[in-house]
């Protein structure tokens, strides 16, 4: 947004603030509906308004220039860490659009308790709706059936529910010093313990870890799972070592080992008005809708999803490009222009352009995002055989509504249990059920991405990162080992010339190789390393990052989390031995003065991880909240039998044949063989008669993985991808106009009476 344009906006808010003074100095009576207090207004009021009004102008202007503290122009070196991590926490500006609402309205508010006790509710929503934060009844779409791409009336009541450029969700109040923005206190009363200094007492770094029989797609899964719930905006300054409002700096010891700078500059996440419109506590945006909804390929607002399409074919493809090594390759990523940071070896190969501004990150992030273009394109190629007279609107519609189907029955088909476990599972009523349809959306649920989710609990990934990237063959054989820190926003790896495969060789090694254990050991590429360029020198520590993003964004201590996921409140370290190890206690005792100082990022990977689940019962408690409301609080939940958005039984039938391998199968340019359930590794050797080689059968009959992480009876062998009976091949033929249904008479089953009977698939408590 340019300066002029938001000196405009700036009036557009506050303009109609001066008009409220104004009326109220030239009128006498007081409107009660927009301001609280005594009646008189002043003239030195009004020049402390008009004043207020040039300093937050002035402030807006400012934002525009990134500057040297001493206001020289900043001559930034090419892939510096911190640069790299702002392209990460990419800042829409939609969301700068709300921080300069909040200022304003901060601004304001401060000028009126001088003579009012605060603004009123109804005024607080009309500066707010001046800054475009509100979405309205009126401004939903007419039709119901499908999604709008910023999430918008999903919910029909409360339409602003989980849409982009939303706040956060809240669980427990806002934890700051001073109950508005500061981070906050030991219980001493004196600042917490340094964030690196945490990281270093508490993490460890270690490349030889316990691994699991769990494969590493599951870590990269995750994060680009992640990307579709969740991005909060960072605030576009150049930070130093000084603490301003929006720099929360992160002081290196002196007697550090490895790093030799001062600080570690850190960026605050933006700050925007809460639902309510108000400013105070401090409150973070997300700026992509939190829904399951592949909002990171399609883009989250209708600007973003317009430019990732390519509306020329008039098919509803997306835009890709031809693979420059590969005349029958499948189509790329198109080139991102505009990232300035990216490192390719060949010109013609970019940083690939996606829904979401992370996708180049790092290779295995890249190759997903890669994966769900071609699979939205090929089911949109195959719609427009099956029916020549759809439009381009419809096809991409129908093609974006069924690959959003198919998402949602991965991540919890095959995902979410083994993180989880079976009794988790049943516990938060995640369970995809096997033949039918649901119908438990609740209008009432707030399927918002919560503040804890995004920047503590779904961060436990960043422990199951291994230190390098595995590359096979079409054999499955070891074609390269990848440096991890080589591997940031580095398209040179995607490269798919001969002898090199690309996304291709990435995934085949992903589905191989084991993924570590969520503890408190981390791969240094990310505690010293990352985004460091060259790889290997002093880069970031991703550790104490996402500590000081917990106080930044006044996440509470996991004492008070442990209580609200009803665990005792542990009254000494002690008391902490219901789920961490002695030698685990003791690096928390080393790092806090008093066990109620604790940060929670830390003690969720610090916890035991229970039998049957990879993660400890804070964190369980955690996740299962918000993928419990991201289930039942979307109303085009892809089980959802009741609205216009409902699949047919038939189609249903199909898309629950969707497997992350047949994904792989159908997207990839050459993968001859792989396991049925790619998130755990292949077996060896010959099918036991007593089992089966469909993860497809045994998914829809098992409750799994068992009370040991096993999955007995099922055997994981690899096939070959044209085994359509144990890798199904989901028919599209359900879609074609006249297709006649006769799985079920109007296409329909009739509700359940009793939830009880459901248990597993409506979140009944079940016991261990």
């Amino acid at each position: 947004m340019c300066i002029s344009m938001r000196i405009k906006f700036v009036n557009s808010v506050l303009l109609i603030t001066v008009a409220w003074v104004i009326s109220v100095a030239l009128a006498g009576p007081v409107d009660t509906a927009l301001v609280d207090g005594p009646a008189e207004v002043d003239a030195e009021l009004l020049n402390e308004l008009e004043r207020q009004i040039r300093s937050a102008k002035k402030w807006f202007s400012e934002q525009e220039l990134t500057s040297r503290t001493d206001g020289r122009p900043n001559e930034r070196i090419r892939r510096d860490p911190h640069d790299l991590l702002h392209h990460f926490g990419f800042t829409h500006a939609q969301s700068k659009q709300l921080a300069e609402a909040a200022r304003a309205l901060q601004n304001v508010s401060d000028v009126y308790r001088s003579v009012f006790s605060e603004l009123s509710p109804e005024a607080k929503r009309q500066l707010c709706a001046a800054a475009g934060y509100d979405v309205t009844v009126d401004d939903c779409p007419p039709s119901t059936k499908y999604r709008t791409a910023n999430g918008a009336c999903n919910n029909l009541v409360n339409v602003n529910w989980g849409k982009a450029f939303s706040p956060l969700v809240r669980i427990l109040p806002a934890a700051y010093a001073d109950d508005s923005a500061n981070p906050r206190l030991a219980k001493s009363g004196e600042p917490l313990p340094g964030a690196r200094d945490v990281s270093r007492k508490l993490i460890e770094e270690n490349d030889d870890v316990e691994d699991l029989p769990w494969t590493t797609i599951a870590m990269h899964f995750g994060q680009f799972l992640d990307h579709d719930i969740d991005h909060a905006a960072l605030e576009k300054v150049n930070c130093s070592c000084e603490t301003t409002p929006q720099c929360l700096p992160i002081p290196i010891p002196e007697d550090d080992p490895f790093f030799r700078q001062p600080c570690l500059r850190f960026a605050r996440s933006v700050a925007i008005p809460d639902a309510d419109c108000n400013t105070v506590p401090r409150q973070q945006v997300n700026q992509i809708t939190s829904f399951i909804d592949l909002s990171q390929v399609y883009g989250s607002t209708f600007e973003e999803a317009m430019h990732m399409r390519d509306v020329v074919k008039g098919k509803g493809l997306l835009l890709a490009m031809d693979d420059p090594n590969n005349d029958v390759g499948k189509q790329l990523l198109p080139n991102d222009e505009e990232h300035t940071d990216c490192v390719f070896a060949n010109p013609e190969l970019k940083c690939g352009r996606a829904g979401d501004k992370r996708a180049a990150e790092q290779p295995g992030l890249t190759s997903i995002h890669t994966v769900l273009l071609r699979q939205h394109n090929r089911i949109a190629e195959k719609l427009a055989e099956l029916n020549p007279d759809w439009d381009d609107e419809t096809y991409y519609n129908e093609a974006r509504k069924i690959c959003n189907a198919m998402w949602q029955h991965v991540v919890y088909n095959e995902y979410l249990p083994p993180l989880m476990g079976s009794y988790n599972m049943a516990k938060h009523g995640l369970r995809v059920h096997s033949d039918t349809f649901m119908y438990g959306y609740d209008p009432y649920l707030n399927p918002g991405a919560t503040n804890v989710f995004s920047a503590a609990a779904y961060r436990i990934g960043h422990s199951q990162v291994p230190t390098t990237l595995l590359k096979l063959d079409q054999d499955h054989s070891m074609m390269e080992h990848v440096s991890l820190s080589e591997c940031f926003f580095n398209a040179t790896h995607m490269d798919t010339s001969p002898g090199q495969e690309g996304l291709d060789a990435f995934i085949r090694g992903m589905v191989a190789q084991r993924m570590p254990k969520v503890d408190l050991i981390m791969t240094q590429h990310l505690t010293k390393h990352m985004f460091a360029d060259p790889a290997g020198g002093e880069g970031l520590d991703l550790a104490a990052l996402n500590i000081q993003r917990g106080r930044d964004h006044g996440i509470a201590s996991y004492n008070d989390w442990r209580v609200e996921c009803d665990l005792p409140r542990a009254a000494s370290f002690d008391d902490l031995k219901d789920h961490m190890t002695d030698a685990t206690i003791q690096k928390f005792r080393d790092a806090y003065d008093d066990v109620d100082d604790i940060d929670l990022f830390p003690a969720l990977i610090g916890e035991e991880t229970l039998p049957g689940q990879l993660i400890g019962p804070t964190l369980a408690c955690l996740l299962g909240r918000q993928f419990h409301a991201l289930k039942f609080g979307d109303r085009f939940w892809y089980e959802n039998g009741l609205g216009d958005q409902a699949f047919t039984k038939a189609q249903l039938n199909e898309i629950k044949k969707a497997t992350m391998a047949r994904l792989f199968c159908d997207n990839l340019n050459s993968l001859p063989t792989i396991q049925p359930y790619v998130f755990r590794e292949p077996d060896l050797g010959t099918v036991p008669a007593s089992s089966t080689s469909s993860f497809y059968k045994y998914s829809r009959e098992n409750d799994f993985p068992d009370a040991n992480g096993e999955m007995p009876g099922f055997f994981n062998g690899r096939l070959p991808c044209s085994d359509t009976e144990n890798i199904p091949l989901p028919s599209l033929a359900p879609w074609k106009e006249g297709y006649v249904d006769i799985t079920d008479e109007g296409g329909q089953d009739p509700p359940f009476s009793l939830r009880e009977a459901h248990g597993t698939w409506y979140g009944v408590p079940r016991q261990p």
